[in-house]
């Protein structure tokens, strides 16, 4: 059975201490310390992949989106997007238990809550309609605190190319 503070605060609460150093009633000097309460946090962690990093238009490319809660709390209302480029085409999502939507090029993935230590995989096939390169983001958010927001992005690029061209030759 999990047990919740459904009350407790999630955002961090600064404090600041603040000395003054009086002498015979002439001020002296002044000293401060600022520091951070915080009741919950959760480490989200994004690792996004693609299976080629050069492919023809038409092909198909995978992406693997890894979401991981490193801790040290449960993390809730975890959601997951990506961002496609215009020139790809969705053919499937596998996304299992998680429902998404998808509005204006950006995919909106509702996990939900997350455990720490657990991980969430979701996988996004599309097929490039025109050359050049492509580079795809992805972000995770949630209602924790988190600790390390550097790894909440991650990023890849695949170069995309015309097919080969099937020459006509004219023989004399």
């Amino acid at each position: 059975m999990k047990i919740r503070d459904q009350n407790a605060s999630i955002a961090p609460v600064k404090v600041t201490n603040t000395a003054k150093i009086n002498v015979y009633g002439r001020f002296i000097k002044e000293a401060s310390v600022t520091f951070y309460i915080i009741d919950k946090s959760a480490d989200l962690m994004v690792v996004k992949t693609c299976d080629k990093s050069q492919l023809q238009i038409g092909e198909l490319l995978t992406y693997t989106l890894k979401v991981t809660n490193n801790g040290p709390f449960d993390a809730t209302n975890v959601i997951l997007k990506d961002l496609l480029p215009q020139q790809l085409e969705i053919v499937f999502i596998n996304a299992p238990s998680i429902p998404y939507i998808i509005d204006n090029g950006i995919v909106t993935f509702e996990i939900g809550s997350l455990e720490k230590a657990e991980i969430v995989l979701v996988t996004i096939a599309v097929k490039p309609s025109k050359a050049g390169t492509i580079e795809n983001f992805s972000w995770v958010s949630a209602s924790e605190f988190d600790p390390n927001p550097y790894n909440n992005y991650s990023k890849v690029a695949a170069i995309v190319v015309s097919p080969p061209s099937r020459g006509i030759i004219f023989l004399p």
